[in-house]
């Protein structure tokens, strides 16, 4: 008996055929979307790496900064070498070297240290001229020495200008801002372009960031000082702890710096906030000190930023 065909236009395994042709078209379509996300994922998982790795360098810097009388070059160095494990490490000393020598190099430009405590006022109010000529310091130093051994009226007085006691004026908070680099092909300048859109432009060093292709990562470390605290370039105002650094800081000539540019992204759908006042020059002036370099300038070991350009 001769076996009948199926009813239908189509001969016998066309259908399967033709689901065949559909997977690939599918397939096709799904490829690129599955492919971005996994490399989004893999480009989110480095940022995060690099986070953490920041994260640790900041807390070396802060400790070598807290017996290093808080000056930037001890802060600086740790904080490079700290880095060293995202920039490949090394199993011997030279091998060291050429990691923290790679981190050097394409971190140049892009970090910037600032020292938010002990502050200007900090060290308007708690300064101590007989250590500063006995340690011949340029700048103002704060005492740490016999803190657990002031007597209850001096461990509770409060500076005039700061509202901090003595031992309140001898923490010491770093605040660091990192460019990460965005290496992932494809991910990257996505990220890059949600950066700019997102940006508020509230911090003109973020900003430049931002225009380089950089990941802006900030973070904050706080720990007690171990030693006199010096007043140095990287030295900041209370007033920038809540407001933008470039409109509240006068800077060493006694005049604010530039406000930042009006911001036109998605972030400012409202409206850029009106700077605040700059803080007076008269009461947060520095110690003495030799010539000052100008605003954007590379302080130390040529990496660190101390001021936004």
């Amino acid at each position: 008996m001769t076996p009948r065909r199926p009813a239908g236009p189509f001969p016998a395994g066309r259908g399967r055929d033709a689901a065949r042709g559909a997977t690939l078209v599918e397939f096709t379509l799904m490829a690129p979307v599955i492919t971005l996300v996994g490399l989004m994922t893999l480009q989110w998982a480095l940022s995060f790496h690099g986070r953490n790795q920041v994260a640790h360098a900041g807390f070396m810097a802060a400790r070598a900064g807290a017996t290093s009388q808080a000056q930037p070059a001890a802060i600086e160095e740790a904080y490079a070498r700290s880095l060293a494990p995202l920039y490949g490490g090394g199993r011997n000393a030279a091998e060291v070297e050429q990691a923290v020598a790679r981190a050097r190099a394409d971190l140049s430009g892009f970090v910037r240290i600032d020292v938010m405590n002990p502050s200007l006022e900090s060290f308007a109010d708690w300064a101590d001229p007989a250590l500063q000529r006995r340690l011949s310091a340029p700048r103002r130093v704060i005492a740490n020495d016999g803190l657990a051994l002031l007597s209850p009226q001096r461990a509770q007085q409060l500076g005039a200008q700061s509202g901090q006691t003595l031992a309140d004026a001898n923490q010491l908070h770093l605040r660091i801002t990192t460019g990460l680099p965005l290496q992932v092909p494809f991910a990257a300048p996505l990220v890059r372009q949600v950066l700019r859109w997102t940006d508020d432009q509230s911090d003109p060093f973020a900003s430049q960031l931002i225009a380089s292709g950089r990941l802006p990562s900030t973070v904050d470390v706080v720990v007690r000082m171990q030693s006199p605290a010096m007043e140095s370039d990287a030295v900041r105002s209370m007033a920038d702890r809540t407001g933008p650094r470039s409109a509240r800081t006068p800077d060493r000539s006694g005049q604010s710096l530039a406000p930042p540019t009006a911001c036109s992204t998605a972030a400012c759908a409202n409206g850029p906030a009106s700077p605040p006042s700059p803080a007076p020059a008269s009461d947060l002036a520095p110690g003495p000190a030799g010539p000052t370099p100008p605003a954007g300038t590379v302080v130390g070991d040529a990496l660190f930023c101390t001021r936004p350009g």
